[in-house]
């Protein structure tokens, strides 16, 4: 297989549709929050946990390690509801965005 030489002007058409990466923002935590963290970190676990996807309701952390299972309900729906809110608490008690959807505001008439 023959290449042809490198060109770099032939980049830049392309590199031209490549949007620029911007940073992200640092997150802004408290004391507590960042020894909470540093905690999680310290037991091996990653943040952001989130609920299991599995016929288990458990909360995972980012590397699917099972955290904590919850004693079932005997409502998958709950079950779930419960996960989450579990991981929730845990996310902002570290400093972390909540995993759940915020539910739509209604429009007042």
């Amino acid at each position: 297989m023959i290449l042809s030489p490198f060109d770099p002007a032939e980049l830049a058409p392309v590199a031209a549709l490549i949007p620029p990466r911007t940073p992200e923002p640092p997150v802004a935590r408290t004391t507590e929050q960042f020894a909470a963290a540093c905690r999680f970190a310290s037991l091996g676990l990653r943040l952001p946990m989130r609920p299991g996807s599995g016929v288990l309701h458990a909360v995972v952390d980012a590397d699917e390690h099972v955290v904590a299972v919850l004693i079932p309900s005997g409502s998958a729906v709950t079950d779930r509801d419960r996960a989450a809110a579990f991981a929730d608490a845990l996310n902002v008690s570290a400093g972390f965005a909540s995993v759940r959807p915020v539910p739509p505001v209604a429009a007042a008439e």
